[in-house]
């Protein structure tokens, strides 16, 4: 998964070609990475200042429990598909949040704990209804149909041009597109014109690496423009924005006349 965020952060710093956002980023996965090891290096000296085990303990092994679980079905994510990991994660969060704020009796003679996690519980409950709010939105964005190597004809045939893109779940352009370019009402209102394709190569697989090579993809995010013909137009490697997007659309539309 490291390799495939790094591969992902290339491409798009290469696609960027901007030197000072290349090292930012970089530097940024750096520090996420290396940061903790010198938190806990530097806190093992206060080891014998922290809080005695006792109730306070037996909730957070709760909590911990709680995490394993969601971490168990983000690992299973794929298997599940899209449309019930939309609906779970808000659901999931807001059971948590009741079971480990208000429902949880460990701790409870602890006025001060019981007031923390109420409060925590609380905010939980906050982000698992801006969760559902955000799959919502999210839900309202450019339907993709899946890419096969008989999409492209197809389009051909229905002398409609063509938008193909490659992305995939850890591409952090691809997850920004979706909530802002794909998302955007022009973009939605050109969509309806073209046959908008899309190749999902989260997973590796036969069938994907098939793709990448008929179409010449080195990297996600990359959006190929096809006129009606069936003839590439131009292709975007990296972040597009909604107003970069239309004008690629609107050419490859005009490539049809």
């Amino acid at each position: 998964m490291a390799r495939q965020v790094v591969l992902g952060l290339l491409v798009y710093v290469g696609a960027e070609r901007d030197v000072w956002k290349g090292f930012s980023l970089f530097l940024s996965m750096g520090l996420g990475m290396g940061l903790p090891y010198v938190f806990l290096a530097t806190a093992a000296g206060s080891l014998d200042k922290l809080p005695r085990s006792g109730e306070w303990l037996s909730w957070m092994n709760r909590l911990f429990g709680v995490l394993l679980l969601g971490m168990a079905v983000y690992f299973v994510a794929p298997l599940l598909g899209h449309e019930i990991m939309r609906l779970f994660w808000p659901v999931f969060v807001a059971a948590g949040a009741i079971y480990l704020g208000f429902v949880e009796p460990s701790g409870r003679a602890l006025r001060g704990f019981t007031l923390g996690r109420r409060v925590a519980g609380s905010a939980a409950l906050v982000v698992a209804v801006w969760l559902g709010l955000s799959s919502t939105q999210a839900s309202e964005g450019i339907r993709w149909q899946p890419l096969a190597s008989s999409s492209l004809d197809y389009a051909v045939s229905s002398r409609r041009p063509a938008v193909v893109e490659f992305a995939a779940e850890w591409c952090l352009p691809c997850v920004e597109m979706q909530h802002s370019t794909f998302a955007d009402p022009d973009v939605l209102r050109d969509a309806a014109r073209f046959s908008m394709l899309q190749a999902d190569v989260t997973e590796s697989s036969e069938e994907n690496e098939l793709l990448l090579e008929q179409f010449g993809v080195l990297g996600v995010p990359t959006i190929i423009f096809f006129d009606s013909t069936g003839k590439e137009i131009d292709r975007a490697v990296g972040f597009v924005d909604a107003e970069e997007f239309r004008r690629l659309m609107l050419q490859a539309e005009g490539g049809s006349a």
